[in-house]
């Protein structure tokens, strides 16, 4: 492991996809990188990814290894096991397009996630930095939820709809717009046999819509759910209070998504996207670079509420060209 500089061209907070893609890209431009990886990808608990070409079906940390294990061969990028506390602009940046203009504290390894004290923070400058932390989904407190988070509890027909299509689908209403459009995308194209599960108060219309389109719907309270588990046919059982039980392919669902506290300290421009309204960053679209604060960028679920690696990785590339080409003299 390369020891830190006091001074890089890039610091990456976040080394998932995004952040690994983006580091790939700066490395082979030869540029001094800092890469944080906190060990902690959103996708942890999925068994798979899909819908990646190449690695259709590869466990996510398998990708990342090989990501990150590819990045090991460029001397001018440091991957490091840390957490990242701060990110400041300094109030009088040196002049010159690669000068350093932002100072990144942190706690590098892996007792560095506890925050108990126990890990010196250390600080280094950087002429740009690169958001790369992604989001944090707010998982429902029902027993066995994060058993199921991930494997059979799922949040994307795109990401996990092919594995599942054609049998008994569930969708858990935690948020009725987010579920409906759910709905009528399973149906169509993954499933005729799709139910709504939960109590949303629908109107009339969304009633013949359903009705039309053949979506079943099961009322109850979701706190009424006593337990959510896996089954031995890969399925997931939901118990209620009063004793039913229904088994299910799958459950789909949108969990609320929060942005990390490191983000929301730094006060960023949030925009609100999707049937969720799920917070994002205010980037520009082409060059990724936030709004109103020159050198700073972010990239993947954190300016795009459509949550999938193949997009994530695009976001950090692109970040990472435009980033290079500011650092340019000129």
């Amino acid at each position: 492991m390369q020891n830190l500089r006091a001074v890089y061209d890039v610091v990456i907070v976040g080394g998932s996809f995004a952040g690994s893609a983006a580091a790939l890209q700066l490395a082979r431009a030869s540029r001094s990188v800092l890469l944080c990886d906190a060990g902690a990808p959103r996708n942890a608990a999925s068994p798979a990814a899909h819908g990646v070409p190449g690695f259709d079906g590869v466990p996510p940390r398998e990708i990342l290894q090989r990501l990150h294990s590819e990045l090991g061969q460029y001397e001018t990028c440091n991957l490091r096991s840390a957490w990242v506390d701060k990110v400041e602009a300094l109030p009088e940046p040196a002049t010159g397009s690669a000068a350093p203009r932002f100072r990144v504290s942190l706690r590098a390894g892996e007792a560095a996630a506890e925050d108990d004290g126990s890990v010196a923070t250390q600080e280094v400058l950087a002429a740009r930095v690169i958001l790369a932390t992604g989001v944090r989904d707010q998982v429902p407190a029902i027993p066995g939820m994060n058993d199921c988070w991930g494997r059979t509890v799922l949040h994307c027909p795109y990401c996990h709809g092919y594995e599942v299509k054609g049998r008994a689908l569930g969708i858990l209403v935690l948020h009725k717009a987010a579920a409906l459009h759910q709905a009528r995308m399973l149906v169509q194209d993954w499933s005729p046999n799709v139910t709504l599960l939960g109590q949303p108060e629908l109107e009339a219309d969304e009633v013949a819509q359903l009705e039309h389109s053949n979506i079943q719907t099961r009322s109850f309270d979701i706190k009424d759910i006593a337990r959510l588990s896996n089954t031995d046919t890969d399925g997931v059982r939901i118990e209620l209070q009063d004793g039913q039980a229904h088994e299910y392919a799958a459950l789909f669902t949108q969990a609320p998504v929060e942005l990390p506290d490191l983000i929301q300290r730094l006060n960023l421009p949030v925009c609100l996207g999707g049937p969720m309204e799920v917070p994002y960053i205010d980037a520009d679209p082409l060059t990724c670079e936030v709004k109103d604060h020159p050198g700073l960028y972010a990239v993947g679920d954190l300016i795009n509420p459509a949550a999938q690696v193949l997009q994530a990785m695009s976001t950090g590339a692109r970040a990472a060209m435009f980033c290079h080409q500011t650092l340019l003299l000129h």
